[in-house]
């Protein structure tokens, strides 16, 4: 499977943060423009939040809520595969 770890889980993040519609719809229910959406979706999923574009709508906010936890689930799953790895290759060097 392409975009896929060997172990069959898929980490590609840049398909969970830019892959759906939810990204680009929270910047287009805001009246921005696509790469100050994609912008947003960035910052948002990987939870820095510098605050200089902030969805004002419910729904934009609850589609922000949605990117800010897929973001923490995906960095959370690269440290468990970063982790895995760096265990599995100390205890092979030994």
């Amino acid at each position: 499977m392409q975009g896929s770890h060997p172990t069959g889980t898929d980490v590609s993040a840049l398909d969970h943060i830019l892959g759906d519609e939810k990204t680009i719809g929270a910047g287009m229910i805001e009246g921005w423009s696509l790469t100050e959406s994609i912008y947003f979706a960035f910052v948002s999923g990987l939870t820095i939040g510098y605050g200089d574009l902030a969805p004002k709508s419910l729904l934009a906010r609850a589609l922000a809520i949605f990117i800010g936890a897929r973001g923490v689930l995906v960095t959370a799953l690269v440290a468990a595969i970063a982790v895995k790895a760096l265990t599995a290759a100390g205890e092979g060097g030994e």
